[in-house]
């Protein structure tokens, strides 16, 4: 889809996203750089607002172009900003992917005197990783339970396996 300037606001910023994408995906990340940086220029021209999860995921799409080629250092800003907006919210798998990148972020960085420090925070945030997924594996199944209690209470379906 090609960019259209008079389109509203964030119609602009999704096709800048996916233009990012697709630059990534062709291992032009100076060009997607240039699509990531209009997509956040646009958001604040805008006043789209710097607290949402449209705003982080924009970050988030940064700092892995960043981390795509190996520039850890300009990684962390955008990184520590999505963070920030997502960690009080319950989207368990955006922080997941979070705290993914910033295991990335710290396995890139490993060198040196750090090098021992640096790999025990990347493993630190590869858990914490692991924690969202298996909690956002627990809310789903949760959801589905309920779902299910709801179609056998309305006579839907035949009740399950009874444990006594």
């Amino acid at each position: 889809k090609i960019y259209n300037p008079r389109a509203p606001p964030l119609d602009r910023v999704e096709t800048l996203l996916r233009c990012a994408s697709l630059w990534m995906v062709r291992y032009h990340w100076k060009e997607a750089l240039k699509c990531s940086n209009k997509a956040l220029k646009v958001m604040k021209k805008h006043k789209l607002g710097t607290n949402n999860l449209k705003y982080a995921e924009v970050n988030l799409q940064q700092a892995y172009i960043h981390l795509a080629h190996a520039a850890w250092g300009k990684a962390r800003k955008p990184l520590e900003t999505a963070r920030a907006i997502v960690e009080p919210t319950r989207e368990y798998i955006f922080k997941s992917k979070i705290y993914i990148a910033f295991s990335d972020l710290f396995h890139m960085k490993k060198r040196g005197k750090t090098a021992g420090r640096d790999h025990e925070e990347a493993k630190k945030w590869r858990f914490m990783a692991d924690e969202e997924e298996r909690k956002a594996e627990i809310m789903w199944a949760d959801q589905q339970r309920r779902e299910t209690e709801k179609l056998v209470l309305a006579g839907l379906m035949p009740p399950g396996a009874q444990y006594n």
